[in-house]
Order: C-alpha cells, then sequence, then structure tokens
C-alpha cells in the first residue's frame, strides 16, 4: 500500500478516490497494486496509520 500511495503523491494524487481510480486505470498503479484495486476506505486508513511519515512528501511545491 505504501508503495501505491507514494506513486500516487509523486504524480499529483493525493486523494483517496483519486488513488482509488488509479488503481482501477492507470497500468502503473495496477502494476504496483498487483491488481488488487484497493478501495478509498482502505487507502485513507493506511495515510491516517502513517501519516507522520508521510506526511512531508504531500508537498510537492517545495
Amino acid at each position: 500500500m505504501l508503495k501505491i500511495v507514494l506513486l500516487a503523491y509523486s504524480q499529483g494524487l493525493i486523494s483517496s478516490r483519486a488513488i482509488e481510480q488509479a488503481c482501477a486505470r492507470n497500468v502503473q498503479f495496477i502494476a504496483i497494486s498487483g491488481d488488487s484495486q484497493p478501495s478509498h476506505t482502505h487507502i485513507a486508513k493506511c495515510v491516517a496509520n502513517l501519516g507522520h511519515q508521510i506526511k512531508p512528501l504531500r508537498r510537492l511545491d517545495g
């Protein structure tokens, strides 16, 4: 899940719903997720649990 979130953030996707859609439609996300298509709820819980580690990565503009 962390790989999915990091890939999403690197492409400017920070919404769990947008990440969920990418896992269903984007070849890169399908490959990284193993075609598991996690729900936005699962993605949001993962981000919340790793929030202190992921939060600095959300600032894409510097």
